[in-house]
């Protein structure tokens, strides 16, 4: 039956492929009249309702379903879109897929006693998520989902860990199902795109900038992820970065509590007070340290960084886990394990040996351009500037670099313009360069040129080569479908001691 938090009887739930399936199913389980739209045409909705006891539509006009109370939709859907345009023809309520799973979930009574973190951001979700799970895991049973996967964590280690489903809202009622199906933890983690459900207790946000728009160019990534901050429950706590405070504390109620972290430095250098400092530096011995000062909590402690990864790439995730870690209250003692027996995460400025070649894996669904850059001035510097204490005049290396995106597998690509203007800007530093994506091949040289074009007999790929000018044109490249094909190339090319840097916008 309806309750105080789902108090509607008749409900439309739109976009089947971005989480509407799973909502309609959990509002059914409530007793809720459902009808889900197939909003972009693509479902076997004859299939759909074999498997589902709810309604199915692909009708944009609603034909006889005028009287629905609300229709839930996901925040990124064009207006545009005719079922969009329909719904607001009648004026039928809106709500979103965020705040309509924010709902299910303050109603669900197993989540009372549970611990429930968000964390959302234009970067650094995952790298957070996993931080702090294994921060709290001392002496909590952690469900950790992030787009690397569903971890169960337990006594400082991942105890098991399910394919990733979606960071999508909707997906966090499965989510929870089968977590407490199988594992029965205290604390949920999620890594959530686009904002906040408004049910967690801890909601963490990475960074904001660089802002981008959605939902047909109406709506900026900023709004969605700052729409279910006055939303969310009261005592909600919000961890926020210094640099993005004033974008999001006038949402943030009295009722509710904000800390704040400062993760370059630019808040101390100002004088600026926040809740949590943290400070990356390098001992006299060359061993780098983590250094966090906590106001709020007072205390101060130093962490030794493991090799293997570039720290600097990880300030925020490591800021914002200690901020919410310290608010839990979990000891320094056990922030400070963490993070010395933190070496990275897969994608995320991972460094890593294969055979004798030194391979930077920077290949991840949150690539930009911009990190992109990070990966090869990283290992430039490292390995290839003489001041460097990892620089070794015997031996010579190449540099093998893999960039680009499966465009079929991440909803925004990696910009090919942008992409052609970072390898043009490194071109003398690079040995090859192996481009992942359609879009790249017309930037390819004439040799490569030639060979796109007889394998492709689509115009407007031969149209799109002939614009580019010689400017943009890279001669020395090959061409990979997907990021493991670029991998195997720049390992199969590359000889004793070279370096491979991959770069591709993807899911793993």
């Amino acid at each position: 039956m309806p309750n105080s938090e789902i108090p509607w009887k008749k409900v439309a739930v739109f976009d089947l492929n971005h989480g509407g399936l799973t909502i309609a199913k959990h509002l059914a389980s409530c007793g809720v009249s459902v009808t889900a739209f197939d909003t972009y045409g693509k479902m076997d909705l004859a299939q759909l309702e074999k498997k589902f006891d709810f309604k199915m539509s692909n009708d944009p006009d609603f034909v006889g379903a005028e009287d629905f109370e609300i229709i839930c939709l996901p925040i990124h859907l064009s207006p545009l879109n005719p079922f969009f345009k329909k719904a607001k023809q009648l004026e039928i309520p809106l709500i979103s897929h965020h705040e309509i799973v924010g709902r299910l979930l303050r109603a669900d009574r197993r989540l009372n006693d549970i611990t429930l973190i968000e964390i959302t951001g234009i970067r650094g979700k995952t790298s957070t998520a996993i931080l702090l799970a294994q921060m709290l895991s001392a002496d909590r049973k952690i469900a950790a989902h992030t787009s690397k996967g569903l971890m169960y964590w337990e006594e400082n280690e991942v105890k098991h860990t399910e394919q990733s489903v979606s960071i999508t809202p909707a997906h966090i009622l499965d989510i929870i199902d089968i977590a407490f199906d199988k594992f029965k933890p205290d604390t949920f983690i999620f890594e959530i795109s686009l904002g906040f459900t408004g049910a967690q207790d801890i909601a963490i946000l990475t960074e904001i900038d660089p802002e981008y728009t959605i939902a047909g160019n109406t709506i900026t990534s900023t709004t969605a992820k700052t729409k279910m901050i006055s939303g969310s429950k009261e005592n909600s706590i919000f961890v926020v970065n210094d640099h993005d405070l004033e974008k999001v504390k006038k949402y943030i109620r009295s009722n509710q509590k904000i800390v704040v972290y400062d993760d370059t430095g630019d808040a101390a250098k100002d004088e600026v007070p926040t809740d949590v400092y943290l400070n990356i530096s390098k001992l006299k011995d060359g061993q780098q340290t983590v250094d966090v000062e906590s106001s709020g909590n007072d205390v101060c402690f130093r962490a030794k960084v493991s090799p293997g990864y570039d720290i600097f790439s990880y300030r925020t995730a490591l800021s914002a886990s200690i901020a919410a870690a310290l608010e839990i209250g979990v000891t320094e003692q056990q922030i400070t394990q963490a993070i010395e027996s933190f070496s990275g995460i897969e994608g995320r400025m991972h460094e890593y040996e294969e055979g004798t070649r030194l391979v930077m894996d920077n290949s991840g669904s949150g690539l930009t351009i911009q990190t992109a850059q990070t990966a090869l001035d990283y290992m430039i510097h490292k390995y290839l500037d003489k001041k460097s204490d990892y620089y070794d005049s015997n031996v010579k290396r190449d540099i093998y670099f893999v960039i680009g995106e499966e465009e079929k597998t991440v909803c925004e690509g990696l910009e090919p313009t942008g992409v052609a203007a970072l390898v043009k800007a490194y071109e003398k530093d690079l040995c090859k360069v192996i481009f992942v994506g359609e879009r790249l091949k017309k930037f390819a040289g004439e040799k490569e040129l030639q060979k796109s074009l007889q394998k492709s007999s689509q115009k407007k790929l031969q149209n799109e080569l002939q614009k580019e000018s010689d400017d943009d044109i890279i001669e020395n490249v090959v061409f990979a479908d997907t990021f493991k094909d670029g991998l195997k190339k720049a390992l199969h090319d590359s000889k004793n001691d070279d370096i491979v840097i991959t770069a591709v916008k993807c899911f793993r």
